[in-house]
C-alpha cells in the first residue's frame, strides 16, 4: 500500500503540466543520463573493439611463446638457428600440455626489381603452420601449400610491399639473401598478397616456405630460428609470462643437466608485443576515468534537475503533509519522479549507443590511419555482459545519489510552504 500510494501520486503529478523550470529540469536529467550512458557504453565498446583487435592481429603474427636461437653463458655468444629436439618438445609439452609447436626460420633479404628495392623477414613455415590468420588478410592470389614442394618457389607478400614496388600476384622477383658473409639470390612467384591493416607488420614480412630457407641456409629440417609455441584460449599476460618463466626454467634445468651451456631462449608475446600491450593498458585507463566522469555529470545533473523540480513542488508537498503524507511517502514520491528520467535517459543512451555501434559495425563511417591506430576503422564490439552492467550500475547510482534530495523533500514543513512563493 506504501509503494502504490507514492507511484499513484508520482503518475498523477505530470512534469510536462508544471511550469518551465521543471519541464526544463527534467530534459536536463534525461539528457545527462542520456549522455552519460552513450558515452559509457560507446567506450567500452571502442575499448573493447581495440583491445580485441589489436591483440588478434598481434597473436597472428607471433606466438603466444617462442624458442629462439641459444644463448651461451659460457662465451657470451648467442648462435643463429635452433633445433627442434625431443628434450625441447618435452620440455614444452610438460609445461604447457595443449599447445600446439611450429618451427619457424626467419631470414633477412631484399626485394629488388628493376626499379626498386624493399627490405623484408622472409618467414619459412613447413605443413605444420596455421594458416588461418593469413587466409583472413589474403585479398589476392592464393596460399601456397607450406610443406609441399611447390611452396618452395612461392611467395606471399603484403599489400604495403606489393604497391611500393609495383608487384602483382603471378610476377616473379628476385630475392637477395646474406648467408655466411655471401649473397644468394632466389628467383620467387608471388602467389598471394595480404593487407592485415597492421602496417608495422606489413612493412616487412613476408612468408614462404620453410624448406627453401633451409636449403639456402644448408641446415637439417629439424632447425630454424624459432619454435613458435601458440597456446589455447585467448592472449593473457600473466598466464603467458608465467608459462614462459616456467618454460625456460625446464629448458635451462634440462640443458644444464646435459652438460649444455648453450641455452635456448624463451620469449613471451607480452615482450615481444609490449609496445602494443602498454598502449592497450592505457586506453584502459582512459576508459577507467572517462566512466568516473560520466558518472559525476550524471549525479550532478540528476541531483541538480530533482531540486528543481522539489522547489517548483513545494506547495504540493505542503498540501501531501497537512494531509497526512509522512517524510519517507514524500520522499519515495519524489524518487519514483526521478528514477523515470533515469529510465527514460537510460533507453534513450543505449539506443543512441547501440544504433551508432551497429551503423559503425555495418559501413565503417569512422575511419582511422594503421600507421597511428593499427586499424582502419573504429573498432566497436558489442560486450552484452558490460552493456548489462553498465545499465544496472547507472541505476543504482543514481538511486543512491537521489535519496539525500529526495529525503530533503520529505523534511519540508508543512507550516513553512504556506509562506514559499
Amino acid at each position: 500500500m506504501y509503494k502504490t500510494f507514492s507511484a499513484f501520486l508520482a503518475s498523477r503529478l505530470r512534469l510536462g503540466n508544471n511550469s518551465p523550470s521543471t519541464l526544463t529540469g527534467a530534459i536536463i536529467a534525461v539528457a545527462g543520463v542520456a549522455a552519460s550512458v552513450t558515452i559509457m557504453l560507446m567506450t567500452i565498446a571502442i575499448s573493447d573493439g581495440f583491445n580485441n583487435g589489436i591483440k588478434s592481429k598481434l597473436a597472428g603474427f607471433e606466438p603466444a611463446l617462442s624458442v629462439s636461437a641459444p644463448f651461451s653463458y659460457v662465451s657470451g655468444n648467442v648462435e643463429e638457428f635452433i633445433t627442434l629436439d625431443p628434450d625441447i618438445k618435452s620440455a614444452i609439452s610438460s609445461v604447457i600440455p595443449n599447445s600446439s609447436t611450429t618451427l619457424s626460420l626467419r631470414q633477412p633479404a631484399i626485394i629488388k626489381t628493376p626499379e626498386d628495392f624493399e627490405a623484408i623477414i622472409l618467414r619459412g613455415y613447413g605443413a605444420d603452420f596455421n594458416t588461418d590468420f593469413l587466409k583472413s588478410n589474403l585479398i589476392e592470389g592464393r596460399l601456397p601449400h607450406f610443406g609441399n614442394s611447390d611452396a618452395d618457389t612461392c611467395i606471399v607478400i603484403s599489400s604495403y610491399i606489393a604497391h611500393k614496388l609495383g608487384l602483382k600476384v603471378g610476377q616473379r622477383v628476385n630475392t637477395f639473401f646474406f648467408v655466411n658473409d655471401l649473397v644468394k639470390a632466389r628467383r620467387y612467384t608471388i602467389s598471394g598478397i595480404y593487407d592485415s591493416g597492421f602496417v608495422d607488420f606489413d612493412k616487412t614480412i613476408a612468408y614462404g616456405s620453410l624448406a627453401s630457407l633451409q636449403q639456402l641456409n644448408n641446415i637439417s629440417e629439424n632447425t630454424g630460428t624459432i619454435i613458435e609455441i601458440n597456446t589455447p584460449g585467448p592472449l593473457n599476460r600473466a598466464i603467458n609470462e608465467q608459462q614462459s618463466n616456467d618454460l625456460q626454467d625446464k629448458i635451462s634445468i634440462t640443458s644444464l643437466s646435459n652438460s649444455n651451456p648453450d641455452i635456448p631462449v624463451v620469449g613471451s608475446i607480452s615482450n615481444n608485443g609490449a609496445v602494443y600491450l602498454n598502449w592497450l593498458d592505457l586506453i584502459e585507463t582512459n576508459v577507467v576515468v572517462i566512466f568516473i566522469i560520466m558518472c559525476l555529470v550524471a549525479s550532478l545533473t540528476l541531483i541538480s534537475s530533482l531540486f528543481i523540480i522539489i522547489l517548483d513542488r513545494i506547495p504540493t508537498i505542503g498540501l501531501l503533509r497537512a494531509l497526512g503524507a509522512t517524510k519517507g511517502q514524500i520522499k519515495s514520491i519524489f524518487l519514483h519522479i526521478a528514477m523515470k528520467l533515469v529510465g527514460l535517459g537510460v533507453v534513450i543512451g543505449n539506443i543512441i549507443a547501440l544504433g551508432l555501434g551497429y551503423l559503425q559495425q555495418q559501413y565503417h563511417l569512422v575511419s582511422l590511419d594503421p600507421e597511428m591506430y593499427y586499424l582502419t576503422s573504429v573498432p566497436y564490439e558489442f560486450n552484452w555482459p558490460y552493456i548489462i552492467g553498465i545499465n544496472i550500475g547507472t541505476i543504482i547510482l543514481a538511486w543512491t545519489v537521489l535519496i539525500l534530495p529526495a529525503r530533503l523533500a520529505g523534511n519540508i514543513s508543512p507550516a513553512r510552504t504556506i509562506r514559499y512563493e
